[in-house]
């Protein structure tokens, strides 16, 4: 489950579909960034797209983790 919600947060062609001009979110930001060769700012919105793929991850991980201990007891 985990799994497949960071590689959905991260699909472009579900992305395109929902993203206009005044809603963008952050895998089609760093399109634009990359696009337009702003390199510097790529990194960093690719560096927090990071940070939250992998804390999103970590939570899920934990919270069925924990419902397995749970159940378990």
């Amino acid at each position: 489950m985990a799994v497949s919600f960071v590689l959905s947060t991260g699909d472009l062609g579900a992305i395109a579909l929902v993203g206009s001009q005044d809603f963008q979110t952050l895998p089609l930001y760093l399109f634009h960034l990359m696009g337009s060769y702003q390199m510097d700012a790529a990194a960093a919105a690719a560096l927090l797209l990071f940070v939250l793929s992998l804390g999103s991850y970590a939570l899920i991980e934990t919270l069925i983790a924990g419902k397995t201990h749970a159940e378990r007891a």
